[in-house]
């Protein structure tokens, strides 16, 4: 399975340097066969940092011809296999990776597209010495590298270079495109959207539909994008996710028996077990337990610093704050359950779309499941739909949700004490200086996005509760529970029954009513009132409550203790 190796290969994704290196290597050549079985096109779907791009690496070294790779796969699973090892550098090799297309403008987001076309075509840079091709060659490089790049000529350009390498070498090409989805994401959270996805549809879909000049096109990313998909007419188009029963499900990540080869090869056997288990396991693709390659690595690589959230540190979770802060309560609220250890059941699409992420709850499941942040057990079919158990897999992704809208606030603020003053004076019960913070916290450091309507109720919510994670040692954090006649908005329930307890009613004006924000107070204290919710904290033997009504509108604030 793996060779012991004195260095890890860890921040290393380029196979050919992990094998001339002589790099510890888990053996993945397996993935050869399946792809070279598989579908003309086909998608891989994989958390980040999961090993996408050194499988693609590892395809781009064994089709290449360009230069001789052989050597690359001796003594590995692959090499056993005569038959498929006679396939083995015989095609041109177009690698395409758009991991750095994150840009805020499209025109920014085009300009990176173009330098990735760039980079691929200097790869294949004899085509413009050549007496056919180098017109041609020429002139797609100067389309790519205008100042203003025309996308439809642009989006051509990938078509054209595969036609011109089956002419040059008279073999079948290979297309590899490492992080497909990343220009995806990040044009949904920076409003261009539309343009790439009208972008990648020329780009892809004409470059590898029908195309009898290709022999193996090999995507990765983290979700497939559907609906306005690139994919969606393609012939011999297969897409594998983490919900997948196939060939895939134990290419990408690490298996039980592997993780528990690579302690052994670094001389950490037996104790250590349950304990990485706890942190690093939990993953399910199809019926095959994984563990994060990724955290494995750093473990083994830093024994020192014992079980850290490795893999969490690795992103920016832009996409994942804009979710907690802009989605509904009862996603908000389901979250919390999710941190404590409870399970939900939902259905799971594999056909994500982005649009649905602001009005469907069911799409944010998928989207945390597809992205690592969750995992499906037990599928049930009823009727057309696939019902999934969902449950955070591990220790290190419930880190993140403890700590994800921490890191928010952080940026946010110059330092650490303003917050801790502010839930000073707030366990004290000195409610009007919480509120005077609050206000200013609000107007110094809150964009008017993030406050803006339909989302101004939810970010208020899901504020609090990011800020009350810091009680987490003395306080329970509980929102929408059922409490007296109703359900309470947050509130915080002291361990210690000595303590104050607190619970907050959170209103916004009816635009429809056109109310002021001093009657969406009113309604506030009214519903403290009527729904008697401090009855529930005085059956579990805190004596001493008190009711916060509060009413939110942009970035002014209301407060009004009972």
């Amino acid at each position: 399975m793996s060779k012991k190796r004195r260095n890890t290969s860890l921040g290393e994704s380029d196979f050919k340097n992990i094998r001339e290196k002589d790099l510890y290597f888990v053996d993945k050549t397996d993935l050869i066969r399946v792809v070279h079985e598989g579908y003309q096109v086909l998608l891989l779907t994989r958390p980040r940092r999961f090993g996408k791009t050194l499988a693609l690496s590892m395809l781009r070294y064994f089709y290449g011809n360009n230069v001789a790779y052989r050597a690359l796969f001796e003594g590995l699973s692959v090499s056993q296999d005569a038959q498929l090892m006679a396939l083995q550098g015989q095609n041109p090799v177009v690698w395409l990776t758009f991991k750095k297309v994150k840009a805020e403008t499209w025109a920014d987001a085009l300009y990176l597209l173009c330098d990735c076309l760039v980079e691929s075509m200097a790869e294949h840079g004899y085509l413009g010495e050549h007496p056919i091709y180098a017109v041609p060659y020429q002139e797609a490089l100067t389309a790519l590298k205008s100042r203003h790049p025309d996308p439809v000529r642009c989006a051509t350009i990938l078509k054209r270079l595969i036609e011109w390498l089956h002419g040059y070498h008279n073999a079948k090409v290979v297309v590899l495109v490492d992080e497909y989805d990343t220009p995806v994401t990040t044009s949904w959270l920076s409003d261009y959207y539309q343009e790439m996805l009208d972008f990648l549809k020329l780009l892809l879909g004409d470059a590898l539909k029908d195309n009898t000049f290709l022999e193996k096109s090999v995507l990765s990313g983290v979700l497939r994008v559907s609906k306005e998909s690139f994919f969606s007419d393609f012939n011999n188009f297969g897409a594998y996710s983490v919900v997948g029963h196939d060939g895939f499900s134990d290419k990408i990540g690490f298996t039980p028996d592997e993780v528990k080869q690579i302690l052994q090869d670094h001389g950490m056997n037996g104790p250590q077990w349950d304990e990485i288990a706890k942190w690093y396991d939990g993953y399910r693709f199809g019926e095959t337990t994984i563990f994060n390659p990724w955290s494995i690595l750093n473990y083994v690589h830093h024994p020192f610093y014992g079980f850290q959230p490795y893999w969490v540190n690795t992103s920016d979770n832009r996409l994942l704050m804009d979710l907690f802060f802009q989605s509904s309560t009862r996603v908000q609220d389901t979250l919390e359950s999710l941190v404590r250890g409870e399970k939900i059941r939902v259905p799971i699409n594999p056909y994500f779309t982005y649009g649905n992420l602001k009005t469907s709850d069911e799409a944010v499941w998928n989207m945390l499941l597809f992205a690592g942040y969750l995992k499906c057990e037990n599928p049930t079919k009823v009727e057309e739909e696939i019902f999934y158990d969902l449950s955070v897999p591990n220790s290190e992704v419930r880190y993140i949700y403890k700590r994800i809208i921490n890191t928010w606030l952080q940026e946010k603020v110059e330092a650490h004490q303003e917050l801790d003053l502010m839930l000073e004076y707030l366990l004290k019960g000195d409610l009007k200086h919480f509120e005077r913070f609050l206000r200013d916290f609000v107007l110094r450091v809150v964009s008017y996005h993030d406050t803006a309507n339909p989302y101004t109720e939810n970010f208020y919510h899901a504020f609090l509760l990011g800020l009350f994670v810091r009680l987490d040692g003395t306080y329970q954090v509980r929102s929408n529970r059922e409490a007296g006649l109703g359900r309470y908005d947050i509130a915080l329930i002291p361990k210690d029954t000595g303590k104050m307890g607190f619970v907050f009613e959170i209103k916004t004006p009816d635009p429809t009513l056109k109310e002021t924000l001093a009657a969406a107070l009113n309604k506030a204290k009214k519903q403290l009132k009527l729904r008697k919710y401090e009855t529930a904290f005085k059956d579990a033997g805190i004596k001493d409550v008190s009711q916060v009504a509060l009413a939110v509108q942009g970035k002014d604030v209301l407060m009004k203790t009972i």
